[in-house]
């Protein structure tokens, strides 16, 4: 009967076992307990001392390993695995593998084993075993070596591998190594062929020894590169020339395949290659300075490239630029052609030809004789060491001489200016005008003279734009003076009424002018700007009606060409209409006047008052305002406006006096309420085109509201309140409606007793000291349960709580400020009496004592 419990049930699994002994027990539902059973646990190895399959091995790529042993019984099953990958990864069954030996295939790379042993269902997982496999070194690869006699050769094995030893000999037998590693540079210069020889092996640390055949290692000696010189010698050209091509011999030696790169220097000591200039010869192109140059020659082999001798191609400078200002002559004149800047060195050699020809001068000016046409010379220039230019031509523009001016002979009014203008001008020219005497005036197509007052002759003459400046013969102009135009007048100043017509304006008649006489009559409306009256061109005039001040004048013009005079102003001063009054119109209500007002009055002016639009005699002169008499029906008035200088207003204005009716009394309800409350007045039938207002008093009194209805403040008294209608007019209904708030005092809160009954009983409640004229109403949580003076509650098994108010018995109902509560107190019953719980036991055992509450 002890022990640790493990587990209830028909079955227990027990992991990692060992050999032990368990109890078993069984129970009834009950609670009664058998006799425990002994359960034996043996426990067996699965296969037993098989996990060994011998050990690592290392063999030569291509040959097959040992074969792999175990040490398990031979009565087992067995499973070989391998990889390729690793130690822990990738392992597949081999197939047809499943003795406990087991001989590896030939193998090709680094391969891992391992072996499964099974007994029965168990299995047993052996070491794994690694088969490291060594690569065989290829036969080497070299290429021939081609060397410049002298220098050492460099071998190199293009197949190389880094896991290979590669070991070099000076013969196909010798024993004796030269050179170690895929590079192999010979120990001595090299003058003359030689071959050398190369195998390749497995490291030492390996026990896979392999050793390739030797590999023949070729070297060949080229001799070094001879010949390189340029045959052409020096040379000397005048700038822009073109030298000889320069001529290359063909080198020697250097293995052939000659490459060439001839080189240019503008100093003889610092060399660049010319693009493209890689033949045997090479033929410069024209120059303008001097410049030395060489041929680079290199071959395929490793000989080292070979410069050639220097040639200099001196550039003797040819004479500057000639400049020369291009030259120009007039007509039957010559001119001198002269080099701008010459060079004091260079001689300058005039022709008359582009090529051959004689030398018409020398120097660095020529002279023309005279000319009639334009006409084309040559210059050349030579320096001291012969060198000479292209000749440059010049050509001699000839410009003929312009013809005299053609000007029209004006004729001026006295004191004017003349203008005196070549007509046609030509844009060519230019014109230069003098006096009689000869002084020079101005220049230009048009010369204006000062103010003349006698006949007066001046000169123009035409100068070409263009040099050398070729004048005409000069042409005489004579300006004419006539007599200013005189005696324009005109009369007189007025002054009119807007609308009305001035007198006829007269005008003198003119003197001097030439005769003739054109007159003009302008107008302004504003003593600044004139403009021409259409059709007025008579000696007078007669205006027609004005509306506002004008200004008259008369211009007078003449056959001559004198200028047109103007005449002295005439001012009509027009006084403007006063403006038509105006005075809005007015609603009264019926038995009332009305006053009358002339909007924005002027007190300049005077307003006269009419019962009618035209004619009869004002009522009222001389006053802005007007008072009606008492009306009882519309009616209409007039007014007009009067300037001080008696201009009147284009109208009457019309004013009409409207009178109104009076709306009728509203009618609303008196109303009753309960002290401490609002009243709601309201209009009876209302008309929504009048308004009501709400008063205090039947007159005057205070305005309270304004709307169809009125609420009151709260009251605790009775009240009466005024109404009255207004319509759109502002007119008022005759009287006001009053509206009496009938108040109605609350009643006091009741007096009511409690009551204590036991559990599952009822009571009645009554109220105190009841009054008859009120009503009570009983709640329960706001519910209405009866009314009455008493309440006899339900069967209670808790207490409860109950409320009671008065209310008046009229139609305003008012009830108390407050409601009384009472509550009915419930005795509970006697409880909680109980035992403890029922049992079960085996026979011949004591139950647990009972315990009660």
């Amino acid at each position: 009967n002890n022990g640790v419990l493990l587990v209830w049930g028909t079955s227990y699994t027990k992991t990692n076992a060992a050999n032990s002994t368990y109890q078993i027990e069984a129970l009834t539902p009950g609670g009664c307990v058998s006799v425990r059973t002994t359960a034996q646990l043996t426990v067996s190895s699965a296969v037993g001392n098989s996990g060994t399959i011998g050990n690592e091995q290392e063999i030569c790529s291509g040959t097959r390993p040992a074969t792999l042993s175990g040490n398990a019984p031979q009565s087992m099953t067995f499973q070989w695995f391998q990889s390729t990958t690793g130690a822990n990864t990738d392992f597949f069954p081999i197939s047809a593998a499943r003795d406990r030996d087991f001989w590896p295939p030939v193998l090709s790379q680094t391969t891992w084993y391992k072996r499964v042993a099974y007994n029965g269902g168990c299995g047993e997982e052996s070491n794994t075993i690694k088969i490291t496999v060594s690569p065989v070194p290829s036969l080497p690869v070299v290429s021939d070596a081609f060397v410049c006699s002298g220098n050492r050769a460099r071998l190199t094995v293009t197949n190389a591998n880094p896991s290979v030893v590669y070991r070099w000999y000076a013969t196909a037998t010798s024993t004796t190594e030269i050179g170690t590693g895929p590079v192999f540079t010979s120990p001595n210069a090299i003058t003359a062929d030689i071959n050398f020889y190369v195998n390749a092996s497995t490291p030492a640390n390996t026990s896979c020894a392999v050793t390739t055949a030797r590999t023949l290692a070729r070297v060949k000696v080229t001799a070094s590169i001879t010949n390189n010189s340029i045959i052409t010698g020096n040379q000397s050209i005048c700038s822009g020339s073109t030298p000889l091509p320069l001529e290359g011999s063909l080198p020697q030696g250097g293995g052939g395949g000659y490459i060439f790169q001839w080189q240019r220097s503008p100093n003889g000591s610092t060399f660049t290659d010319i693009p493209g200039a890689n033949a045997q010869n090479y033929a410069p192109g024209s120059h303008t300075a001097t410049a030395w140059y060489r041929r680079k020659v290199r071959t395929a082999s490793d000989c080292p490239e070979t410069l050639s001798n220097t040639v200099q191609i001196t550039v003797a400078p040819l004479a500057a630029s000639i400049n020369i200002a291009e030259p120009q002559a007039c007509m039957g004149s010559g001119t001198t052609i002269t080099i701008t800047d010459p060079e004091e060195n260079y001689t300058y050699r005039w022709y008359d030809a582009a090529t051959g020809g004689s030398i018409l001068a020398t120097g660095s000016s020529f002279a023309t004789g005279p000319l009639t046409s334009n006409k084309i010379y040559y210059v050349d220039a030579i320096t001291t060491t012969g060198c000479y230019t292209v000749r440059r031509s010049v050509e001699v523009k000839v410009t003929p001489v312009p013809a005299a001016p053609v000007v029209s002979e004006p004729t001026i009014c006295a004191g004017a200016s003349a203008n005196l203008t070549v007509n046609p001008s030509d844009a060519s020219l230019f014109y230069r005008w003098y006096t009689s005497t000869g002084t020079l005036l101005a220049t230009g197509t048009s010369y204006q003279t000062g103010p003349l007052t006698a006949n007066t002759t001046y000169y123009v003459e035409a100068v070409t734009n263009a040099a050398p400046g070729c004048v005409s013969t000069r042409k005489a102009v004579t300006a004419t003076v006539i007599p200013v135009i005189s005696n324009n007048s005109i009369t007189t100043n007025q002054q009119i009424c807007s609308g009305a017509t001035p007198a006829a304006l007269a005008g003198s008649l003119p003197e001097g002018g030439g005769g003739g006489y054109i007159y003009q009559w302008t107008y302004s409306e504003d003593n600044s700007l004139f403009t021409p009256i259409t059709g007025a061109t008579g000696r007078n005039y007669t205006p027609g009606a004005l509306t506002i001040t004008t200004w008259f004048r008369r211009n007078v013009s003449a056959a001559g060409s004198c200028a047109p005079v103007t005449s002295n102003l005439i001012k009509v001063e027009v006084n403007a209409l006063p403006a038509v009054p105006v005075v809005p119109a007015i609603t009264i209500c019926t038995g009332t006047a009305a006053t009358l007002k002339v909007s924005a009055p002027d007190a300049n002016l005077i307003y006269n008052w009419y019962s009618t639009a035209a004619g009869t005699t004002p009522f009222a002169t001389n006053v802005s305002t007007f008072t009606t008499e008492i009306l009882t029906s519309n009616k209409t008035y007039y007014v007009e406006a009067v300037t001080a200088a008696g201009c009147r207003s284009t109208s009457r204005a019309a004013v009409t006096v409207t009178v109104s009716g009076l709306p009728a009394v509203p009618v609303a309800d008196n109303v009753a309420i309960c002290a401490g409350n609002t009243a709601r007045l309201a209009v009876v039938a209302p008309v929504s085109s009048l308004r009501y207002q709400w008063f205090d008093a039947a007159t005057g009194g205070t305005l309270l509201a304004s709307g169809t209805s009125f609420t009151t403040p709260v009251l605790e008294a009775s009240a009466t309140y005024y109404v009255q209608s207004v319509n759109p007019n502002e007119c008022a209904s005759s009287s006001r409606r009053a509206v009496t708030v009938a108040v109605t005092n609350l009643p006091e809160v009741p007096e009511v007793t409690g009551a204590t009954i036991c559990a599952g009983g009822n009571t009645t409640l009554y109220i105190t000291n009841p009054n008859p004229a009120l009503i009570y109403r009983w709640y329960t949580d706001n519910t209405l349960l009866t009314t009455g003076t008493s309440f006899t509650t339900g069967n209670l098994n808790s207490s409860a709580i109950y409320a009671v108010e008065a209310v008046t018995n009229n139609a305003s109902a008012c009830a108390s400020a407050g409601r009384r509560t009472v509550t009915v107190v419930v005795i509970l019953p006697i409880t909680n009496n109980n035992i403890s719980f029922n049992q079960a036991i085996c026979s011949g055992g004591t139950p647990a004592p009972l315990t009660g509450t």
